[in-house]
């Protein structure tokens, strides 16, 4: 009993297709009894590389991301790195408190010319919402370094003006 797999014996042979003005065999991975495809064209030598064929109507095609059939789409809004920038270099201030003066001006400097872009964008950029909370999180962290530099030569003052006669001006 020798069985063979289907599809692996005798092909039958491919249906003859009536004589018709411009029939012709269908070329490899083309259906039997449609239109031939037509052939391709090598790119024209005034078409920038990567054009591709003209379009439907014999104009270029479409961008990536653009419809070709009825105009393009809006384009989408993006946000302003500096925003991004100005709340980074205002969080990084909050975690390495050492230097969070420097980083709270750099903060600062960044939401402002962050603002200065959004608002000459005429919409295309956005990033108001983080350029405020840069802008607030420096502030909150200036005042509370100049209240706690304030705090601290207040205890000094009055620990040197309160020591009872524990110096005299004399070393010995």
């Amino acid at each position: 009993m020798n069985e063979e797999p289907p599809g692996s014996g005798p092909r039958d042979p491919e249906p003859e297709l009536p004589e018709e003005a411009g029939a012709h065999p269908p070329r490899p991975g083309e259906p039997p009894g449609f239109p031939p495809s037509p052939d391709p064209q090598p790119p024209d030598p005034g078409q920038p590389l990567g054009a591709g064929p003209p379009g439907p109507y014999g104009g270029q095609p479409p961008a990536y991301g653009q419809s070709g059939w009825y105009g393009y789409y809006p384009a989408q809004p993006q946000t302003e790195g500096m925003a991004i920038g100005a709340l980074v270099a205002a969080l990084l201030s909050i975690v390495f408190f050492f230097c969070a003066p420097v980083g709270a001006i750099v903060a600062l400097v960044l939401a402002s010319t962050a603002k200065k872009r959004i608002d000459a964008s005429g919409g295309a950029l956005t990033g108001l919402g983080l350029v405020t909370a840069a802008r607030i999180i420096a502030v909150v962290e200036l005042a509370l370094i100049a209240l706690g530099l304030l705090v601290t030569a207040l205890l000094i003052a009055s620990s040197v003006t309160t020591s009872p006669g524990s110096f005299n001006g004399s070393f010995g």
